[in-house]
């Protein structure tokens, strides 16, 4: 199953530097912060908004 992390585009275009969504649907400048979303979910976030861009990752569990 395909892992994603959500871009916000617009937050993401003000301040100049990548925005992504954390679990508490919070915004950070942080890569390693941002949220992890199964495919499903992740496309029903953005299906409603244009404003957000999927990013898949690969997810290691250590």
């Amino acid at each position: 199953m395909k892992k994603f992390i959500i871009k916000d585009n617009n937050s993401s275009q003000i301040t100049g530097k990548q925005v992504f969504l954390k679990a508490d649907n919070t915004q950070t400048l942080n890569f390693d912060y941002a949220h992890v979303y199964p495919e499903v979910e992740a496309f029903n976030i953005v299906e409603h908004d244009d404003n957000m861009e999927l990013i898949e990752v690969n997810v290691v569990v250590v």
